[in-house]
């Protein structure tokens, strides 16, 4: 990330890496609010189906991830090569980050969920 505010937009080293920030906060946003509606929607899908839960129940939060991962990688791409203003490529990141969290909190779920025995190995 530095090389982009390195090259593109002509920072410092130590001001560049400042923009990891952005990262930091789209991880941090996505993996509050997806751990608080995470249980809510298996709970959901759980009482549709006569209070069996499935692994699968897990997944429906994977779908913003799907949409706001590659949603940041566009906007941060073509932010730095355009050298539109700095913080349109940290929203970008920010999205980024989000989506990669959304991605991985659902699929580290399914799998505990689907291999409980073997959670914990």
């Amino acid at each position: 990330m530095p090389s982009i505010y390195e090259g593109q937009y002509h920072e410092t080293t130590s001001i560049a890496g400042l923009h990891y920030i952005a990262l930091g906060t789209g991880l941090t946003i996505a993996a509050q609010v997806n751990a608080r509606y995470m249980d809510r929607i298996y709970i959901h899908f759980k009482n549709k189906n006569n209070g069996v839960g499935e692994p699968e129940f897990r997944l429906p939060s994977m779908v913003p991830g799907t949409i706001v991962l590659p949603a940041g990688l566009i906007i941060s791409g073509w932010a730095a090569q355009n050298k539109v203003h700095w913080i349109v490529t940290d929203i970008g990141i920010a999205l980024l980050g989000a989506g990669i969290i959304l991605l991985f909190q659902s699929t580290q779920t399914y799998v505990v969920d689907t291999f409980t025995l073997h959670a914990a190995s």
